[in-house]
């Protein structure tokens, strides 16, 4: 008879089915479980599994102040068992396991990048990619953005209950009218009030016709660590982060534990984190359980108990677990719950690690040019990544680099195309950090040659390298520097270069040098200086000097100064416009063959004698007058 039905269970709408046994428990984020027993059910298993899935209690434990609730799911497991107690029976009983559909995300995994979005984001974002797009949310929350978020090999279910609760949230199912309505709520503001109003019980010794009675109640505490602490790494201030200590209980105690827990990635949220850190440590330190026949208990449901004997009892609570078992005769159901002021937050759940290092590609452009922003971060597409961005597929990366000072250092940033190696700092998979650069079948080393006995460096963009080349090859060892265009050194103080054999400059333009001070050149041998034109100039004076012999020229004249000096030249004119003197302490005039002296007027002048004489012949002739005058005068 349905009298004696514990429940009635709908399949995609359809007609109910009896149950003979219904039993199930709810929690506070955690996916409720409905498993329903049927005496007889006909069909296939694919004619339930899958399917959307209604359980109600039976009429008799509906009251005129209280709506029995229902329980709403899909069916995730079927058993079909064939009853072999009649061997002409083809009868069958059934075994049925429904959860919410939240529960589907427990059969996926991905490895997915999210950017710039907060928990509640990620949720919708998952639920849409496993086809849930339209699961009925109610969000109390506004969690913070998080710039990236990486889900690495890790349980869609797990992920997102990870995320939750790092921000305090909590989750769970039916809001007193639809149950199949998840809810989303942030712990720190109250809790939304259920629409079918606020649960409240009594105990025996205070019975009321109008209220349902709590059985067993009792209020419980423990020990839980008196202070929490939280340090993180600040990105964006390169310094450490610190929230806390926050006080996580009022408990009078020997002793005060306390912990100090490090969580990457989370610098600029770690002051909210740690109060979020202190109230799941609080959370679970007051309790209140017991049982009951209330026919319509939600988990996140306020809970009053007003009419108790206990004054310790009586309060506001909210409900955070149930577990339940209906009959025909009705449904017992087990509560646990928390103070309204101290609601249960599940605790913090543990990040999978990410151990080893991963190869990714950088993005951002054209392959082979430089896609960095000014702190020389890059993004990079990781293989594992099946999104079809190829652009802002993660937020940017920092680059580990050889030295990193303060404005000072060695960079090598990364390029688009260049396939670099990730690890993440300390395992987090939200801390990831290029840690190296390797060559692939499509970017061949530089000396991409067997047993090379080069190293070194080749950059560039498109057409000629920048490269610093060494060559270990044994007797032939070389240092190369190429640049492919310009080349500009500069020295602060003082710059030696030794060179131990030859030295071989070869310029193809032209050359300059300029020199503010002195310059130099001490050559042990022989100077060689080969051009088609040679210009020395000195702003004051020039000097060319050997031993005791120079040169020396001013602006006002030329000064030649030697042992001996000779002027030799097939022809030889020297020339003074205003007036021109030999002197020496003995003087000769020699010709091979003829010789002029001439001027407008000439004197030969011997201070002793004068003496003029000619081998063969000697002539004084004047085109006027010629005059012979002395004291004595001989003529032959």
């Amino acid at each position: 008879m349905a009298g004696a039905f514990s429940a009635f269970i709908s399949i995609d709408g359809k007609t109910a089915l009896g149950a003979d046994g219904f039993t199930g428990h709810e929690m506070v984020s955690a996916i409720p479980e409905y498993r329903v027993e049927l005496s007889e059910l006909t069909g296939k298993v694919e004619d339930f599994l899958g399917k959307t899935a209604e359980i109600t209690l039976p009429p008799a434990l509906q009251t005129a102040a209280v709506k029995a609730r229902s329980y709403c799911g899909i069916v995730t497991d079927v058993e079909l068992i064939t009853d072999t107690s009649n061997a002409m029976s083809e009868r069958q009983r059934g075994r049925l396991l429904v959860r919410p559909f939240l529960a589907l995300l427990g059969y996926s995994s991905a490895s997915v990048i999210y950017q710039n979005q907060s928990s509640v984001d990620i949720l919708k974002a998952v639920l849409e990619r496993n086809g849930l797009s339209r699961a009925k949310l109610s969000i109390t929350a506004t969690p913070p953005k998080r710039e990236t978020c990486i889900q690495y090999n890790e349980n869609d279910l797990s992920f997102v209950e990870r995320l939750l609760a790092e921000d305090g949230l909590v989750y769970f199912f039916h809001d007193g009218q639809d149950g199949t309505t998840m809810l989303v709520h942030d712990t720190a503001k109250p809790f939304p009030a259920n629409k079918s109003g606020e649960a409240e019980l009594t105990d025996p010794a205070n019975a009321d016709a109008k209220l349902f009675q709590g059985h067993g109640m009792g209020l419980g505490r423990q020990i839980v660590s008196g202070k929490v602490s939280l340090t993180s790494y600040d990105v964006e201030k390169a310094a450490q982060a610190i929230g806390g200590p926050t006080t996580s209980t009022d408990t009078k105690m020997t002793g005060t534990p306390s912990v100090v827990e490090y969580r990457a990635a989370r610098g600029a949220t770690v002051k909210a984190d740690a109060t979020t850190f202190a109230r799941q440590t609080q959370g679970g330190e007051s309790r209140l359980a017991g049982r009951t026949d209330h026919p319509a208990l939600f988990p996140g449901q306020a809970l009053k108990l007003a009419k108790v004997s206990d004054a310790e009892m009586k309060g506001s609570y909210v409900i955070n677990a149930l577990e339940f078992e209906a009959t025909g005769n009705g449904i017992r159901t087990r509560f646990r719950a928390a103070p309204k002021d101290a609601p249960y937050l599940p605790p913090h759940l543990p990040k999978p690690v990410l151990a080893g290092v991963h190869n990714a590609l950088v993005v951002g452009g054209n392959d082979g040019e430089p896609a960095c922003d000014a702190e020389g971060r890059v993004k990079v597409k990781f293989f594992w990544d099946q999104s079809k961005e190829t652009k802002d597929t993660t937020g940017w990366l920092r680059v580990a680099e050889t030295y990193a000072g303060k404005g000072y250092g060695g960079q090598f940033t990364p390029r688009v195309g260049q396939e670099v190696l990730v690890s993440f700092l300390h395992g987090d998979p939200d801390c990831p950090v290029i840690t190296g650069q390797i060559y692939n079948a499509k970017n061949k080393p530089p000396f991409a040659k067997a047993n090379t006995t080069q190293t070194g460096y080749s950059t560039k963009l498109k057409g000629k390298a920048n490269e610093l080349i060494f060559d270990d090859a044994q007797d032939k060892e070389l240092l190369t520097l190429n640049a492919a265009k310009d080349y500009a050194l500069t020295v602060q103080d003082t710059a030696t270069t030794t060179v131990t054999k030859d030295e071989k400059i070869t310029i193809k333009g032209e050359a300059s040098r300029k020199i503010e001070k002195s310059w130099d050149v001490d050559i042990t041998k022989d100077l060689t200086l080969d051009a088609q034109n040679i210009t020395l100039t000195g702003k004051s004076k020039l000097t060319l000097k050997v031993g005791s012999s120079s040169i020396e020229m001013t602006s006002s004249g030329i000064t030649i100064k030697a042992t001996n000096l000779t002027l030799e030249a097939t022809q030889l004119t020297g020339k003074g416009s205003a007036k021109f003197a030999l002197s020496g302490g003995q003087g000769s005039v020699q010709a091979t063959g003829p010789l002029t002296l001439k001027g407008a007027q000439l004197t030969a002048e011997g201070s002793v004698m004068a003496k003029l004489k000619g081998s063969a012949m000697a002539s004084v002739e004047g085109g006027g007058m010629t005059e012979i005058k002395g004291a004595l005068v001989k003529v032959n």
